[in-house]
């Protein structure tokens, strides 16, 4: 994500309509995010509207929708580039039905009418379709690399021109946004999305320029909220499950293991009239939970006793009740 996919297409299409303008050619774009369409009839209803053919929102089957496609480019004598962007979610939602028509379209003309781009932000995005449909589209790929630091630097530039006065933003930290940004992502949207917070941080701590130090507190609040985010949205279960952590840290410092969590946890259940999961279940859970960074385990000697895994926080306590505090059904837990 943020290597200029999507800006890439948007601009040879806004370039293509605009020459077809000029030259009176029958050539109309379709550029559909399917995410934000989320079904396939919605994606087809959206590349409708755009080559002037008019869809209800719903009603008709998917084929009676390509069906009037097909026969509206016939009727206009069209020729139709349609790009989809976040393929990979629909295909994952819906199934590969949208690309295998697609893939065919072009089999009701008598010459080649429709040409299609998918645009993905996962690189084995292929690997999950039908060879038949790869065989059919004809594809021909185009990986768009992480930017690097240098290119990171140009583009920040160019905003840093635009978004503030001379003197707010030294170049040597605009050097130190993209450096970092490239060391860790090459996104270009993550990367001006640290210089926006960075002046931020500098507008509130009443700065007259951006600092690194700016920057090093932006980059702390960025990674505080991604991780409030992730806490907020785990389910009900994963929530209980940490807030057991949580209370048996505070009852003692020292890491604990999974039999002690699971204790707290069916305690809290019960308490909350909720059913309580299997220890099969949990365990899975926890790995979740340790996937994502929010808690940490390791193998403990306990002499004669054998090996044991004990699990602790990798994020302050404070922020997992900040994160948390917003759960009416949790909240009087965490007192």
């Amino acid at each position: 994500p943020g290597t200029g996919k999507t800006a890439v297409v948007r601009f040879v299409f806004n370039a293509l309509s605009k020459k077809a303008n000029e030259l009176r050619a029958n050539i109309k774009c379709a550029f559909v995010n399917s995410r934000l369409e989320g079904s396939e009839y919605r994606i087809l209803a959206s590349i409708s509207r755009q080559i002037g053919l008019s869809i209800p929102f719903t009603g008709l089957a998917t084929a009676e929708v390509f069906r009037r496609v097909i026969n509206h480019i016939k009727a206009n004598n069209l020729y139709l580039l349609i790009a989809l962007d976040e393929i990979d979610v629909i295909v994952k939602r819906e199934g590969e039905n949208i690309l295998y028509e697609l893939s065919r379209i072009n089999e009701n003309f008598s010459s080649h009418r429709v040409s299609f781009i998918g645009i993905s932000n996962e690189i084995t995005f292929k690997q999950i379709l039908d060879p038949r449909i790869l065989s059919a589209l004809s594809e021909e790929e185009l990986v768009f690399k992480p930017y690097t630091s240098d290119e990171l630097f140009d583009i920040l530039m160019e905003r840093v021109k635009d978004a503030f006065h001379d003197g707010v933003c030294d170049p040597s930290v605009i050097k130190y946004i993209a450096a970092l940004s490239a060391s860790e992502h090459g996104d270009a949207r993550r990367a001006l999305d640290l210089l926006r917070v960075s002046a931020e941080t500098a507008e509130r701590e009443g700065r007259r320029e951006i600092t690194i130090e700016c920057v090093r507190e932006a980059l702390r609040k960025i990674e505080r909220d991604q991780l409030n985010e992730v806490i907020r949205t785990l389910p009900i279960q994963s929530k209980i499950l940490l807030i057991s952590i949580l209370r048996n840290l505070r009852n003692s410092n020292a890491q604990h293991t999974s039999g002690e969590i699971y204790g707290e946890y069916r305690s809290l259940v019960t308490n909350l009239g909720l059913e309580s999961l299997t220890d099969r279940r949990l365990s899975s859970l926890l790995n979740e939970l340790e996937s994502a960074g929010i808690i940490s385990s390791k193998i403990v000697n306990m002499g004669r006793y054998g090996r044991t895994k004990k699990y602790s926080l990798s994020v302050p306590q404070s922020h997992i009740v900040e994160a948390l505090k917003e759960d009416n059904l949790l909240n009087g837990l965490l007192d």
